[in-house]
């Protein structure tokens, strides 16, 4: 399945939107990321993706690994061990 990437231009900046668009090319979209485009904004370019990259580009970008989880622990811990 493949999901259409909008880049929205707005008054406040540009947005990402997953498109939702119709037969004629017209619709509507969920902005994921950025600004809303207060008062309407304009479609400045567009993009395909595979919904099952989806997946995985935000696994990369947000899985925490353990040994992160362990430094930051540790990094509290060393910083409040008074407080403890």
């Amino acid at each position: 399945m493949k999901l259409v990437i909008d880049v929205v231009e707005g008054c406040e900046g540009n947005s990402l939107s997953i498109g939702n668009e119709n037969d004629k090319g017209s619709g509507t979209g969920r902005r994921i990321a950025g600004p809303k485009p207060w008062g309407g904004g304009r479609t400045i370019d567009k993009f395909e993706i595979d919904a099952s990259d989806v997946k995985s580009i935000l696994k990369e970008a947000f899985y925490v690994y353990p040994e992160q989880i362990k430094e930051v622990c540790k990094e509290f811990l060393d910083e409040h061990k008074e407080e403890i």
